[in-house]
């Protein structure tokens, strides 16, 4: 399952302490977690692209969201319906998936209609659990199946039912105080201007205070659904055994590094996820690993636990994550298999984009990648400077050390650029662009310049 836009650290399962996300805290419990997992790109589109195809944006593509991804990738859907499993997915946004090449080996796939004039232009998370369970309700009792279900709401603009903001609001002037104080102090949302020199929060604090409340009460919102599909789908399944993964495709800025939105910058609250494995049985025990890992781990750990990792395997030789099964075990994986960086990468913003209403002028042209280690950040740009930031001591990022470390920074630039240069090596076909009234559609949502 893959929840649009959130970020692992408005979960209680990732520390978090006010009140979003009840059924996800209880699920972690029982479940591997994964505090450093990460997207390939904060953005929707590609960072789908890169969990169906174990590929990074800058080989199977798809680097923006207006693009589609070429047939000649193989998908983990299409690999698991040629192994016999009924493939079901089910979608809250029309514009991305299936005009994006995303449906490509699903039996079943379902999305949102136009939106009316007046209506919200995704489909609510109830809406689209209600019809993936309509399907899972259709499936013989004796067929395996890979079910993907996503909801958008954690997605500008936010709109959550009203039960469900006021679940998570601040319930009086003490309670406010002690919101804001961990917002400024402990997740060091910005106080300054945006990057336009126009105030970031127009009311201050309060007006802070109003955005993370709206975001909180969709994750309390999807957090219910998630709950409903979970209850129904092991009611469904009478005890066979089963696997649930959820993620992410991205975070939100919410006014970290004086930022509200997302895909301009690859800084942790935008591309570090959320990751929970479940798994029914005796497979394995509740743990939380801080190992690095990947969207591009997914494809290989589903493929294994289905039996189907040599025919993914043999379909994409480029394939470039490992397995989780090692670590959901609780074993040491080999040497081979560990990761010693992850790689995220931002899509390129050229010159002529700064005419777009959507792109504005103080957007950085060019693109941006990062090294991420253990403990140490390379964010690197491919027309400005580089920074350091160590993530250890500070996780939000607060202070670029690149100043005062030249000797590390010219080494983990030497290793991001020698990656760089092998997967480009190693590229696909290039992504085609999607037809033009999806564009529009998408422009019109903020999506495209």
């Amino acid at each position: 399952m893959s929840i649009d836009t959130l970020r692992a650290d408005h979960l209680g399962a990732y520390g978090y302490p006010f009140g979003t996300s009840a059924f996800l805290d209880s699920l972690a419990e029982r479940s591997v977690v994964f505090s450093r997992a990460y997207a390939a790109m904060s953005m929707t589109l590609p960072s789908h692209a890169t969990m169906f195809t174990s590929l990074y944006p800058i080989q199977h593509r798809v680097l923006k969201n207006s693009l589609r991804l070429a047939e000649s990738n193989s998908t983990l859907a299409e690999i698991l319906a040629e192994a016999g499993f009924a493939t079901g997915g089910f979608t809250s946004m029309r514009e991305h998936f299936v005009e994006g090449g995303l449906a490509q080996g699903f039996t079943a796939f379902d999305e949102p209609g136009p939106a009316g004039q007046g209506e919200l232009p995704y489909r609510p998370a109830d809406e689209t659990v209600d019809r993936a369970l309509e399907w899972v309700r259709g499936i013989p009792a004796d067929q395996r199946f890979f079910l993907w279900v996503h909801v958008y709401d954690p997605h500008q603009p936010l709109a959550p039912p009203a039960a469900h903001r006021e679940a998570v609001a601040a319930s009086d002037a003490a309670a406010r105080d002690e919101r804001i104080r961990f917002l400024r102090d402990v997740q060091h949302v910005s106080r300054g201007p945006g990057h336009d020199g126009r105030p970031l929060f127009r009311k201050g604090d309060a007006g802070m205070l109003d955005l993370h409340t709206a975001y909180d009460g969709e994750v309390h919102f999807v957090d219910a659904q998630i709950r409903r599909l979970f209850t129904s789908v092991e009611s469904a399944l009478r005890g066979s055994d089963a696997l649930w993964i959820i993620t992410s495709d991205h975070g939100e800025g919410l006014g970290n590094h004086a930022y509200k939105f997302h895909g301009r910058h690859i800084y942790e609250e935008q591309v570090r996820v959320p990751l929970i494995v479940y798994g029914t049985g005796d497979t394995w025990r509740p743990a939380r690993v801080d190992a690095l890992v990947e969207h591009v781990d997914l494809l290989p750990t589903i493929s294994e636990l289905a039996g189907v990792a040599e025919a993914a395997r043999a379909r994409e030789p480029r394939i470039q994550g490992h397995s989780l099964l090692p670590l959901l075990r609780g074993d040491r994986p080999d040497a081979s298999a560990r990761r010693i960086a992850a790689f995220v990468q931002r899509r390129n913003y050229a010159a002529e984009d700064r005419g777009s209403p959507l792109v504005r002028r103080d957007f950085e042209v060019g693109r941006k990648f990062a090294w991420i280690g253990p403990r140490w950040k390379l964010i690197y740009r491919s027309t400005g400077p580089v920074e350091l930031f160590d993530l250890e001591n500070d996780p939000y990022e607060t202070r670029d050390l690149a100043p005062l470390e030249h000797e590390r920074v010219a080494t983990l630039k030497s290793r991001l650029l020698d990656r760089i240069a092998i997967l480009e090596a190693d590229a696909g076909a290039d992504a085609e662009p999607v037809e033009p009234a999806t564009v529009e559609r998408l422009r019109a949502l903020g999506y495209a310049p």
